[in-house]
């Protein structure tokens, strides 16, 4: 009998407190490309995704650090026009106008593609000073509330 009585107020209850909750919080896609209404921002997005033509190469020096050890490791990233390079101990990723390749620089040795496996104990990818850069200076203005 109890239980008959109490239905319909829990019922009307959670009804009551989801209507006054308002609308619930949703992910949404953010855009990928374009500018973010920032002149600073837009400023780097726009160097970092299309870098001056004809220009000398871009070169820029890192310290990363390893995942065991908390060693830190040199890494280098060297880009001329649409070529590339980085350059992390001895190994050097080479895209080449789109022609990627992972170089050994103790063995001599290249093989085709970017194989991320052979940095995977350095806090790092491939993409960390060119798209993950240009994703994340994305991401966190569109994030920024102030």
């Amino acid at each position: 009998m109890l239980v008959r009585r109490l239905a319909p107020v829990l019922v009307c209850s959670l009804a009551l407190v989801g209507c006054m909750t308002g609308q619930r919080p949703s992910l949404s896609e953010a855009p990928v490309d374009g500018p973010v209404g920032d002149p600073a921002i837009d400023a780097v997005l726009e160097f970092l995704e299309s870098p001056p033509d004809g220009s000398a190469p871009i070169t820029a020096g890192y310290e990363v650090l390893r995942k065991y050890g908390n060693t830190t490791t040199e890494a280098e990233v060297v880009r001329d026009g649409d070529r590339w390079s980085l350059t992390v101990g001895n190994l050097r990723y080479i895209d080449d106008g789109g022609q990627r390749s992972t170089c050994s620089l103790r063995r001599g040795r290249c093989t085709d593609g970017f194989d991320e496996t052979r940095i995977s104990d350095v806090l790092t990818t491939t993409g960390f000073a060119s798209t993950a850069a240009i994703a994340r200076v994305r991401q966190s203005a569109l994030a920024a509330t102030a």
